[in-house]
């Protein structure tokens, strides 16, 4: 019977098969749209701008024969859609949360930290520079696999304030913070649910309106939303909105109190600037949008980056 490890292990495992395992196939792509950019227009300058993990640069990046036409790789920039992730001497490896500590003591527990994850981490480097070699790479990757793709590109954007990531001494060259995307206006053709009208109503009288949110990536309504509609639901003084994250979804075998309201999609840019507190899974793009709003957030994550989001609002 099949079976899936546990802690770190289990974090390998899902990189090999979401990311490392991606590798042949986006790299073809790549080559495809790059040899015919230049077919079409010789003397064109190419520039690469890439998602955090998208991995189709790197085996030209460490000496796999480059694209026809090129004598040399293209300038690679990354942009970052998850919180920092690279190693410090003055933060625990990524992933736990742990907040940072600079000092003598800290470094000293950071150290410690990295060396216990350091064998799982170097058996996935050893995957890594399997897959990379069989598709030309000449190069060994040599650091973790979150450090080089974050500072392998010639430029990573960081979509935040250096306030919103963990003081870091020893920062990378390459990194670069653009501050966080502005909050977007909503436009007269967007759609808004017939009870828009409530929740104006609602502001207006000085109930407090909370903002509930799954995500949209591991949909269990009944591990944030269910519970904080339990919780809160009934309350006169609270007008509560549920969103659930995928078009046409329902929630099921919940009544829905008198105070709440329901919906499959909508735009949180729409709806957070009436909001008084928004209830999040902790993910990225949602934090990033309640700080934008200026929101208070009970952030309830507890697995990818999660945590970390949770700890930064804590510092705030």
């Amino acid at each position: 019977m099949f079976s899936l490890p546990e802690g770190n292990e289990r974090r390998i495992y899902g990189i090999k098969g979401f990311f490392v395992d991606a590798t042949p196939g986006a790299m073809s792509v790549l080559r495809t749209v790059l040899e015919d950019i230049r077919a079409r227009d010789p003397e064109r300058d190419v520039i690469i701008l890439q998602e955090y993990t998208s991995m189709g640069v790197w085996p030209f990046l460490f000496g796999a024969p480059l694209p026809r036409g090129y004598t040399h790789f293209p300038k690679v920039i990354t942009f970052s859609t998850t919180p920092m992730t690279i190693s410090s001497v003055d933060h625990a490896p990524f992933g736990p949360g742990l907040p940072p500590d600079s000092s003598e003591e800290g470094r000293k527990r950071n150290k410690v930290l990295y060396e216990e994850d350091r064998p799982v981490w170097d058996e996935l480097t050893d995957y890594v520079n399997e897959v990379f070699g069989n598709l030309g790479a000449t190069v060994r990757v040599d650091e973790p696999f979150f450090d080089f793709l974050a500072t392998g590109a010639d430029l990573m954007l960081q979509p935040c304030s250096p306030s919103l990531e963990y003081p870091c001494s020893d920062m990378p060259n390459n990194i670069r913070f653009i501050g966080a995307h502005p909050r977007k206006e909503i436009g007269l053709d967007t759609v808004l649910p017939e009870w828009w009208g409530n929740l104006l109503a609602a502001k207006k009288e000085g109930r407090k309106v909370i903002f509930v949110s799954q995500g949209t990536f591991q949909l269990d309504y009944s591990m944030l939303l269910k519970p904080t509609i339990e919780a809160l639901g009934e309350l006169d003084d609270c007008f509560l909105i549920g969103v659930l994250g995928v078009k046409g979804a329902t929630l099921d075998e919940v009544t829905i109190p008198s105070n709440t309201r329901v919906v499959d999609l909508l735009p949180y840019d729409a709806l957070l600037p009436h909001v008084d507190l928004f209830v999040s899974n902790a993910g990225y793009g949602g934090f990033l949008h309640g700080v934008m709003n200026g929101v208070p957030m009970v952030l309830a994550g507890s697995g990818r980056e999660s945590p970390f989001s949770l700890i930064l609002h804590a510092a705030m």
